[in-house]
């Protein structure tokens, strides 16, 4: 059931209906120049966005991955500390992301399960 539960959740990521993408935030600069790395989770066409803890240079942020740059001429000018920091962040990065999958396929078994309950309390199955 589980294998199930989890090919149903990358069906809906695939089809749109449950997206999870990071973004930051310009608007909220902070005073060392960095920006505050948000995230957004849509599901049916609903919204939530909250705020991972994470910072970046602006400079450094890649939107249309949604991650900091991994590579290219941008990191040329950066210490082997900041490349590994960056590795970190996306790293981090990704691992919301999976817990965001594993959530939502938590949400979905719960809710498969307490229907299956409620329809073999009725007789329907």
């Amino acid at each position: 059931m589980l294998v199930t539960i989890l090919h149903h959740t990358l069906k809906e990521l695939n089809d749109g209906k449950c997206l999870k993408t990071f973004y930051i935030n310009r608007q909220k600069m902070k005073k060392n120049g960095k920006c505050p790395i948000m995230g957004r989770i849509t599901i049916d066409g609903k919204a939530c966005q909250y705020s991972t803890g994470y910072e970046i240079d602006p400079c450094l942020w890649n939107p249309s991955t949604g991650r900091a740059f991994a590579s290219g001429k941008i990191l040329d000018v950066l210490t082997p500390e900041e490349k590994a920091d960056i590795k970190r962040l996306n790293m981090q990065l990704d691992g919301l992301m999976a817990k965001g999958l594993c959530s939502y396929s938590l949400v979905y078994f719960v809710n498969i399960c307490n229907f299956e309950y409620l329809c073999c309390i009725v007789g329907d199955i």
